[in-house]
């Protein structure tokens, strides 16, 4: 059993997934977004009757950022900054909502990048201002995700760009997620199981909310998976 945020939740599916030992999250994070993904409570009462009844069984993908694990997503560029640049203190005064605060402070500063793809073998590139690997979909929100066709359990990663961070592009994305309209047409999606990035010139890079410095990098579905009773 695993009470914390993403992180403290991360750290510990690092070990479980390798083995036969099943993982119980009692949510107690800002974002929290393994638990809101996996609908679990995030009251630590409700969260806790799992203990007492017999509980539903969830496979969790695990993939691999080149040498280490990854459970959330990769983030790039505007993403990765939007991470960054949320704060503890401002998590703290603002909540989810320091998120997309971030966002919208730093788009007018965003600067387009190339990225050459290698999507399951197929090449491809494409500019834009941020790069997103998704395994887990869920924005911070219960209930809604960057993506309707995210899936944690389906052996797939999901792999969106986003071409532009106008104001117009950054209220499409944000209302497709929320609202269920149509995707912006800046927002580009692919499913893979395995993606190789390159950027040029470099962007911000986070992985599992963690700051990595690298110029290429993959991302791999593995053939395990994580077991989270529910």
């Amino acid at each position: 059993m695993v009470h914390g945020g993403d992180g403290t939740i991360v750290e510990v599916a690092k070990f479980l997934y390798k083995t036969e030992i099943p993982l119980i999250i009692v949510p107690g994070g800002t974002a929290n977004v393994i638990a809101k993904e996996l609908e679990i409570p995030l009251n630590t009462v409700e969260a806790l009757k799992v203990l007492g009844r017999k509980p539903k069984v969830r496979k969790l993908n695990v993939a691999s950022f080149g040498h280490k694990e990854m459970f959330l997503r990769v983030e790039v560029g505007i993403l990765a900054k939007m991470v960054k640049e949320a704060t503890s203190e401002l998590k703290s005064k603002l909540g989810i909502l320091a998120y997309p605060f971030v966002a919208f402070k730093e788009a007018a500063a965003a600067v387009p990048s190339l990225y050459s793809l290698t999507l399951d073998g197929q090449k491809r590139q494409i500019e834009g201002v941020g790069l997103m690997v998704a395994n887990v979909g869920n924005i911070g929100v219960p209930g809604f995700s960057i993506h309707s066709h995210v899936n944690c359990s389906d052996g797939l990663l999901d792999v969106f760009v986003l071409r532009s961070s106008d104001l117009s592009t950054l209220l499409a994305v944000g209302s497709s997620a929320l609202i269920g309209t149509p995707k912006p047409l800046k927002l580009k999606h692919w499913q893979v199981k395995k993606v190789t990035v390159s950027v040029s010139p470099k962007q911000p890079i986070i992985c599992d909310d963690a700051p990595v410095h690298v110029g290429q990098f993959t991302v791999a579905i593995k053939s395990a998976n994580l077991t989270v009773l529910l």
